[in-house]
């Protein structure tokens, strides 16, 4: 089998605090999903989950909470995408200008970590006969760089580079959910890096979230992460169709 690999990577918004709705479940296709994940479901790096470096039917786990990758697989459904997998690693309250900084040599090193998950479970699919193509990467993060956010540009555009370059895909699409205004005084500048990033990076687009429900200052409610996982989705596939990408190749 082929699969088309999704990357979902970022902070808590991207884990997920939402607790598992079944409602939420609106084809059992969905579910038949896999998914390789490596998270926080409870708080900053509190209640680390992990499928152990292999792929998963996409189930909750004992904490019941999910993330964006519920919305995302169905949107990719509906758009007509087959063999899905998703490739799940994120953290909680991390900021870019460190924790996710490729250069960095202090704070959590997540973007060694990140790209080691990838190359994890990409081995595991060839260990198992299949094939695979990375098609994106589902970013949603920039809250905690809301102190620093003069530099949130800077520091994004050399995370995508280098993860581009790392994963030998100079294009690879990428979907970026702004972050939701605040009360912090630099939230405003990191979504216009966002928006700025898009503007420059033909590869990339971006998804509101202005809208989206909370149940708290910063994370969305199940409601609200089912729907940013759907409007990722099906912004990575108007994405794909303006770079022109074969629609045969993703079935």
């Amino acid at each position: 089998m082929h699969h088309n690999l999704i990357i979902l990577s970022g902070q808590s918004n991207a884990s997920g605090r939402a607790l598992w709705e079944e409602d939420l479940l609106r084809d059992q296709a969905v579910i038949e999903a896999e998914i390789c994940f490596d998270c926080d479901s409870i708080s900053s790096f509190q209640g680390i989950v992990s499928s152990g470096g292999d792929f998963r039917y996409l189930q909750p786990e004992a904490t019941k909470v999910f993330g964006p990758e519920v919305g995302l697989i169905r949107a990719l459904m509906l758009r007509r995408v087959s063999n899905l997998a998703v490739i799940k690693f994120s953290r909680g309250a991390t900021n870019l200008h460190t924790d996710w900084n490729p250069e960095s040599g202090s704070g959590h090193q997540l973007y060694r970590a990140l790209l080691d998950h990838i190359r994890t479970a990409c081995v595991s699919l060839e260990k198992r006969g299949h094939s695979f193509s990375l098609r994106g990467l589902a970013w949603m993060q920039g809250e905690s760089d809301s102190s620093r956010a003069a530099d949130y540009q800077q520091h994004l555009e050399k995370f995508l580079s280098r993860l581009r370059r790392d994963l030998g895909q100079q294009t690879l699409p990428v979907v970026i959910g702004r972050v939701a205004p605040t009360y912090h005084p630099g939230r405003e500048e990191v979504r216009m890096a966002q928006l700025a990033i898009v503007e420059t990076d033909p590869a990339a687009t971006w998804v509101d979230t202005d809208d989206l429900q909370r149940f708290d200052r910063i994370h969305y409610d199940a409601a609200g992460t089912f729907e940013l996982g759907l409007r990722m989705g099906h912004a990575l596939v108007d994405l794909w169709e303006r770079l022109s990408l074969c629609e045969k190749s993703l079935n």
